[in-house]
């Protein structure tokens, strides 16, 4: 008997719009998780008061102090910001990913199920 990858049995057996969805629901799997990652960290700065490199504005500082305290709540709001958008981000991937595991919880069988979720799990330890 031939042995088959897995994406070759999903495709003969359910077609090629359930394994995009299958695709899509993993690849936002992993999106997630590295949101995940990326909101700790940030939330981690904020409340030590580090501004992350991405957040810096320029490498000199004024001798001015009310110019360094423009630039420092410029920073920190820079912080916030993308804070906000990761976390916004990290729920529109999530509801896709609901769409997309709906869909495919509907046409998938319990044993072909679990196995999409193991190979999930692999994937976001990949990453």
């Amino acid at each position: 008997m031939e042995r088959q990858s897995y994406s070759n049995y999903i495709k003969n057996k359910y077609g090629n719009n359930v394994f995009k969805d299958i695709t899509s629901y993993q690849n936002s799997s992993k999106q997630i998780e590295i949101l995940n990652e990326d909101i700790h960290f940030l939330s981690k700065c904020k409340r030590a008061g580090i501004i992350p490199v991405h957040c810096r504005i320029g490498k000199r500082r004024s001798a001015s102090p009310n110019t360094k305290k423009i630039i420092q709540t410029t920073e920190k709001k820079l912080l916030n910001r993308s804070l906000v958008k990761n976390y916004s981000k990290r729920w529109k991937i999530e509801q896709k990913k609901l769409q997309h595991e709906s869909r495919v919880d509907e046409i998938l069988t319990i044993a072909d199920y679990m196995k999409l979720k193991q190979m999930t799990l692999k994937k976001q330890e990949n990453i």
